[in-house]
């Protein structure tokens, strides 16, 4: 067997392949990447997934700062002094000292009446005050509100929020914004232009982002069901939104959006929670 320390990158990734039978065109395809490409075609540093990867850390995280910039610029977003800063910014070092990739990470609180939360390539992440502002709202008020626990529309399975914090809220979303840059989800749009421009493209994302980032935060000790918690919130508040709507503007809002419903997404993290707060 070659020595660990003569293969070269895609040798050592490859080592412990299948032995060679009779390959599918993907499979002879993937294994021509790997041999004589092996520069460029790498596994994604967050989910192993092997994928081309044009653009260097360095460009990529200068980039993004770029991007970041012209972003809030042109979106009218404004720095916020909100009283969570501090914490953010805590949260955010904490969590990258589990991430799969040594970026810049910084976080700014933007000034616009709009519950999101965003992140550029390198590490840039925006999040606007009226989201904290709503959080923790619905944080407060969740008994009277009726937000006591999830239960699984399918199995009647229940996960109680008793218990869960700001800091636990935070962390979901700061979490699934992480993931976007840990996974070089922005650099690999970038990368790819009007190619990874389909709307389910852009949804298997948001997914992954959502099941690693609530790995991330449940790696730092933060609730993992905050994110079932903050995904009501998101759809409780998106769904006054959607009520205002006419009908046809309603449906071509839901055939455009770029992420997932809320309710597919709590299902979809409904196992990974479990697991998480069993262990």
């Amino acid at each position: 067997m070659t020595p660990v320390d003569e293969m070269c990158p895609s040798e050592i990734f490859g080592a412990n392949l299948r032995e060679e039978k009779e390959e599918s065109f993907s499979d002879k395809a993937h294994s021509f990447a790997k041999n004589h490409f092996s520069h460029f075609y790498c596994p994604n540093p967050v989910t192993g997934n092997w994928q081309f990867w044009i653009m260097p850390q360095s460009i990529e995280a200068k980039l993004g700062k770029v991007l970041f910039v012209v972003a809030k610029y042109l979106k009218g977003y404004g720095e916020l002094s909100h009283k969570d800063k501090e914490l953010c910014e805590s949260i955010v070092s904490k969590l990258a000292t589990q991430t799969s990739r040594t970026l810049p990470f910084q976080v700014t609180i933007l000034r616009n009446m709009i519950l999101a939360a965003w992140c550029s390539a390198g590490g840039y992440i925006g999040i606007h005050g009226h989201l904290l502002d709503k959080m923790e709202y619905y944080l407060t008020h969740r008994k009277k509100l009726g937000l006591t626990d999830y239960v699984h529309p399918n199995t009647g399975e229940i996960i109680s929020y008793e218990g869960l914090t700001k800091s636990d809220l935070i962390a979901a979303v700061l979490g699934h914004e992480m993931i976007h840059a840990d996974a070089r989800h922005q650099g690999y749009i970038m990368e790819r232009g009007i190619f990874l421009s389909l709307i389910r493209d852009r949804r298997e994302l948001e997914f992954e982002a959502d099941k690693y980032g609530l790995q991330l935060a449940a790696r730092n000790g933060f609730r993992p069901e905050a994110s079932l918690f903050f995904l009501e919130v998101a759809k409780i508040e998106l769904g006054k939104q959607m009520s205002s709507m006419p009908d046809s503007v309603r449906k071509r809002v839901m055939n455009s959006r770029t992420h997932p419903t809320c309710s597919n997404r709590q299902l979809a993290l409904f196992e990974s929670v479990k697991t998480l707060i069993k262990s």
